[in-house]
């Protein structure tokens, strides 16, 4: 406080300019003084609590955002996989169709191949008789070979 009106100097210098001397307080200058610090303290925290609740909302905000996609990305891999399945099984049903025409295709041509044949021989037997020719197998030998015996040979030979 004495250094503060060594600064300022002495009351005749107030005097002379026409200015009266200022009444130091020691309260007023305590109260000047401490009034900016605790607001600006009082500020600094507002700003420093509030950013760190924004800050705590975005990432709150942001932990459900992440949730949400990776839950939405598991659906849809959830969802192509099964998407994916049915085609496979579509796929397998469509081929063991395919497989099983196929070889009914194969069995009837089969078929038709051997009624084919059947009908040629008859008609080689039905011509052969009529020009009455016998063929080697038409003329019955009796065999009296052990393996040869069974009911075929003997079906054969009536």
């Amino acid at each position: 406080m004495d250094e503060l009106q060594a600064i300022l100097g002495s009351s005749a210098d107030w005097r002379l300019l026409g200015l009266r001397t200022p009444a130091f307080d020691d309260s007023i200058v305590s109260t000047t003084v401490w009034v900016p610090l605790v607001t600006a303290a009082v500020g600094l925290i507002a700003g420093l609590g509030t950013s760190i609740f924004t800050q705590r909302r975005a990432d709150s905000r942001e932990d459900v955002r992440w949730q949400r996609e990776r839950q939405d990305r598991q659906e849809q891999w959830q969802q192509e996989r099964q998407t994916r399945q049915e085609l496979w099984e579509r796929e397998d049903s469509h081929r063991w169709l395919q497989d099983r025409q196929q070889a009914y295709a194969r069995l009837m041509a089969a078929l038709y191949t051997w009624d084919d044949e059947l009908r040629r021989a008859r008609a080689d037997r039905k011509v052969a008789a009529l020009l009455n020719e016998r063929s080697e197998l038409d003329h019955s030998k009796p065999s009296h070979d052990p393996k040869l015996t069974g009911p075929l040979l003997f079906h054969l030979a009536s």
